[in-house]
């Protein structure tokens, strides 16, 4: 039997927004030491940067300006069940991460995909990262906790930045080749229009 915690975001060892958090990935490190401290078995999913959190601002009821910071690539998935880990040695105590290939990307291929989906061209703002760094600061907590995500992720890369370590991390897209992920593709494709 394992303690199955789902972080279904950046990987929290790894994040480099620490002190902007308002502690929100220092309460997840300290639960982390604490189940590795009791030798509690393991596996912590991170799901990278979930699609449906993200493009439910593209097809919402009340359209705003699409926000892009530019080009920087990150992994996109679709929340999925890995019961296959629960039993895997390779995934004790270690951190599952998905990188799946065809969920590489920036803000702007995301536009590209959703304005051939849907006809027309957004209505695009582009923020630069002083901008950003400005509403985070000015929209009170919690409020600016998204903009605190999408800061961590398209401007300091938080889910790209570093290598999987083996020793301490699993990519499941490669352990698990048989699991069907949905790519970005697919998923905008999924959306109401």
């Amino acid at each position: 039997m394992r303690f199955i915690p789902a972080e279904f975001g950046v990987d929290s060892d790894k994040v480099q927004v620490i002190g902007m958090d308002y502690e929100f990935y220092e309460k997840k490190i300290e639960i982390r030491r604490f189940i590795e401290n009791l030798d509690i078995p393991h596996i912590t999913y991170v799901a990278i940067f979930s699609q449906e959190f993200y493009f439910r601002t593209l097809y919402s009821k009340t359209p705003s300006r699409y926000l892009v910071m530019g080009t920087l690539k990150v992994y996109l998935s679709k929340i999925v069940s890995l019961n296959k880990t629960v039993d895997d040695p390779r995934s004790l105590n270690k951190t599952l991460h998905l990188r799946p290939n065809g969920n590489l990307c920036s803000m702007n291929d995301i536009a590209n995909m959703w304005e051939i989906r849907i006809g027309k061209k957004l209505d695009k703002e582009y923020v630069s990262e002083d901008q950003l760094l400005k509403s985070i600061q000015e929209i009170p907590y919690p409020k600016n906790m998204e903009l605190i995500f999408i800061y961590s992720t398209f401007i300091k890369g938080d889910h790209i930045y570093f290598p999987i370590d083996s020793s301490s991390g699993l990519e499941g897209t490669q352990a698990y080749p048989s699991v069907k992920l949905t790519t970005v593709h697919e998923f905008i494709n999924t959306l109401p229009l």
